[in-house]
């Protein structure tokens, strides 16, 4: 849990938290867990103790994809990331 905070800059809870460190192609930040890699957004989820439930995904409402403050991000069907990113 160190290892993730440490690439994280948190600030207030109303902040945006940027992560600090390798980014994937399609913008989010990328957390190494193992030999696999998890989106930071979804282990920043994660460690506040929320879980994703199987069909849904998250959106950052901030707009910031790189964001891990938890709170800044919701939980919505793909369809509607669709719709909003249109």
């Amino acid at each position: 849990m160190n290892r993730f905070w440490s690439k994280v800059d948190v600030g207030s809870p109303s902040e945006c938290w940027p992560w600090l460190a390798s980014v994937d192609g399609t913008g989010h930040g990328r957390f190494r867990e193992g030999k696999s890699h998890i989106g930071a957004h979804r282990k920043a989820w994660q460690l506040s103790g929320k879980e994703i439930p199987e069909g849904l995904c998250l959106m950052p409402e901030c707009g910031d994809k790189i964001c891990c403050n938890s709170d800044h991000w919701s939980l919505v069907t793909r369809s509607e990331t669709h719709k909003r990113a249109a």
